[in-house]
């Protein structure tokens, strides 16, 4: 627990009250008073560094999403990439045949935390509505490594997945890029540059994605009573994630800025009425639409960011996912 500060007067999300109830609250660090560039340690966000975000995403993961959600089958894979290789966790839908949709999903997380561990109910549950086999990208996170890192590892498990599909019991022609928030982000500007060499998926399903980075909603003012965060968290996410000479308006960075959005596949936008992205979701969505793209939008008004991961406590998540998987079967 933090010594000598007032947790309300510096904690506007109430995350140093969350850590405690976890038992993580001695991951904390003091504040960034002195603009320190350790970005391993400190992340700006009052003080709250980065492993403490991290722990913060298991700890809230094992309390809003339910464990070991049945699925026909999850067995772990490793992508070669170079002299590295890439964690894919693989969940098959029950019901999934061998003609199944093959969704290649990529995890929220501000491009800094979240794993396919963090995810595993959200992935789980989109596997059964849709169908579909899953493989749920354990990508490389900021600031340890710095984007385009991120990018690089899911292009490289997109196109492996396609080669390999049939092995994996889907079909290659209904590869669908996903992901949610900072997953949403990646999967947009993948399924354009694959777009862009004449390998586009068969759609992206963007949940709630962050499409314009210089906005840094989730840095500003909160709606909804949550407070407001740290300017400096903005810099500091800047630095932590692309570098300080770092293009926060590059279409490889910020979808919403792609000069052309026509080439890309049938869309699915998942937005949520509380969340401080709702703008550029909305944005993107009207982008898509006025490009002549076939775009899906369901907005659920009552629900924050992130809502998709607390299927334990929010009925509408088992609904919303359900949604998103009668739009894949009616896609491809």
């Amino acid at each position: 627990m933090r010594k000598g500060k007032n947790h309300q007067d510096d904690d506007p999300w109430g995350l140093y009250g969350m850590m405690d109830r976890l038992g993580l609250g001695d991951s904390f660090s003091g504040d960034m008073a002195d603009g320190s560039a350790d970005w391993t340690g400190k992340l700006g966000l009052s003080g709250l560094t980065v492993r403490a975000l991290r722990s913060l995403g298991r700890g809230a993961a094992g309390l809003l999403e339910a464990e070991n959600i049945p699925v026909a089958e999850t067995r772990m894979l490793s992508v070669p990439d170079g002299n590295r290789s890439i964690p894919v966790r693989l969940y098959r839908g029950l019901g999934a045949t061998v003609d199944a949709p093959l969704v290649v999903y990529f995890h929220g997380g501000g491009f800094v935390a979240g794993s396919i561990d963090t995810h595993d109910g959200l992935t789980r549950r989109l596997a059964n509505a849709g169908k579909a086999v899953v493989l749920s990208v354990d990508y490389r996170l900021a600031p340890e490594h710095p984007w385009p890192a991120a990018l690089e590892d899911a292009m490289a498990v997109a196109l492996r997945a396609r080669h390999r599909a049939k092995a994996h019991g889907a079909n290659p022609e209904r590869l669908i890029l996903a992901g949610d928030s900072a997953g949403g982000t990646i999967a947009a500007v993948l399924a354009r540059l694959m777009a862009e060499t004449g390998k586009s998926p068969a759609g992206q399903m963007l949940f709630y994605p962050a499409t314009d980075l210089t906005r840094a909603r989730l840095f500003r003012e909160m709606r909804g009573g949550l407070g407001a965060l740290e300017r400096r968290g903005i810099d500091a996410f800047r630095q932590m994630v692309i570098g300080t000479d770092g293009d926060l308006s590059d279409p490889n960075f910020s979808p919403l800025f792609a000069p052309d959005l026509s080439i890309l596949p049938p869309s699915y936008i998942l937005a949520a009425g509380r969340d401080p992205l709702k703008e550029e979701v909305d944005d993107y969505h009207d982008r898509l639409k006025a490009a002549g793209v076939p775009v899906h939008y369901k907005c659920w008004p009552k629900q924050p960011h992130g809502f998709l991961g607390f299927g334990r406590v929010m009925k509408d998540v088992e609904p919303a996912l359900d949604h998103a998987g009668q739009w894949m079967a009616g896609i491809c």
